[in-house]
């Protein structure tokens, strides 16, 4: 080995230490490591696999980071050399892959990739990386709201995260989603315990964005019993933080909607869809737009149902039915007013049909 090269040994364990930190979410650490890395890595003794974990490592880096920009150019790098890698390589190409599909909404493509990287599941030594895995497939299937699954996942989750003080954060996390599986589910008083305790964690910890992230929870939980006031306390004070801004922006719209404040809510609308489109959020980019439709004054309903139908296309794909079914029943209403009888029974319909697809789809599970 020449004298300035670095040692594989080494590579190997800063690699680790990088990708335990981004695990924990501890973005300054991640940096930290990372900076140290693409200094050495070009000294590195020549060793193929480690290259490709670098690569994969640096496409989940970004993933954290939210910067989407350079994606598609490293999963190029790493896809020629997929059918060579070992399993553990290959796990992650697919766990974080299915990470990617989830940031941009994409959910059955996440569930795809996440299913590929449970086959390799088997071939991971640690406990907590398969933590890792039924945290982040219990958040999935919460977004296509098969609740029962998520939180089948999320307590296998828990209970493995809860046996090192050093993953309380994660154990918090575990917390928050099994409140919004709470929500889902209209069990309001069960959700605001756990999303409380998630707090507690995460206040005691100085965890500032599992705070904002549990305050925003908490907001979503009082909107959706009504509770304007308290939701808009909740949210202004996430607002504050720039947090989370597409799914932020759109509760705090529409909860401004309720109160008559509408200049404030159109202004939040144009923000969250400017967010969307530089996060590529396809779902909250819909979500808005369809909000900000509804409130349009110069919008004949008509319009509104062309961008409720551009919409549905995307829900239907990624198996979002819920959402077919709550827009479908705000069209057949607003029909209804204005006694176009026809469209208005077209939606109802469609809500009802919608409905039962719901009802199948969990009878199957």
């Amino acid at each position: 080995m020449a004298k300035n090269q670095i040692s594989e040994h080494y590579m190997a364990n800063l690699l680790n230490k990088w990708y335990l930190h981004m695990r924990s979410h501890e973005v300054e650490q991640a940096e930290n490591v990372k900076k140290e890395i693409d200094e050495k890595l070009p000294n590195m003794e020549e060793n193929q696999d480690l290259l490709l974990y670098y690569s994969l490592l640096d496409f989940r880096h970004k993933i954290m980071t939210k910067n989407f920009a350079e994606d598609d150019i490293l999963l190029g790098k790493v896809e020629p050399f997929k059918e060579n890698m070992n399993h553990i390589l290959t796990y992650y190409f697919y766990f974080f892959q299915g990470m990617y599909y989830w940031k941009t909404g994409k959910y059955n493509d996440a569930l795809t990739q996440y299913q590929l990287a449970e086959k390799e599941l088997g071939h991971v030594p640690d406990e907590f990386e398969k933590a890792e895995f039924h945290y982040r497939v219990g958040f999935v299937y919460y977004d296509i709201r098969k609740n029962i699954l998520s939180i089948d996942h999320v307590r296998k989750a828990q209970n493995i995260f809860g046996q090192d003080e050093a993953y309380i954060r994660k154990y918090a996390d575990c917390e928050n989603l099994l409140g919004i599986n709470c929500i889902a589910l209209k069990h309001y008083e069960e959700a605001e315990e756990h999303l409380l305790t998630a707090l507690d964690y995460a206040v005691k910890s100085n965890d500032q964005e599992l705070v904002l992230h549990v305050k925003y929870n908490l907001g979503y939980l009082y909107s959706e019993q009504n509770l304007s006031e308290v939701a808009i306390n909740r949210l202004v004070e996430v607002k504050e933080y720039n947090f989370n801004s597409c799914k932020t922006n759109f509760l705090l719209a529409r909860e401004y909607f309720k109160t008559n404040q509408n200049e404030q809510a159109l202004f939040l609308l144009e923000e969250g869809i400017k967010s969307c489109h530089n996060l590529k959020n396809t779902e909250y980019l819909h979500h808005l737009s369809i909000l900000k439709a509804f409130y349009s004054p110069e919008l004949e309903t008509s319009q509104v149902e062309s961008v409720v139908q551009e919409a549905n296309v995307y829900f239907k794909k990624e198996g979002l039915w819920y959402f077919i079914q709550e827009y479908a029943e705000r069209l057949a209403k607003r029909f209804y007013e204005e006694q176009n009888y026809e469209k208005s029974s077209y939606y109802f319909n469609l809500s009802y049909e919608t409905k039962e697809t719901i009802f199948e789809l969990e009878a199957l599970k």
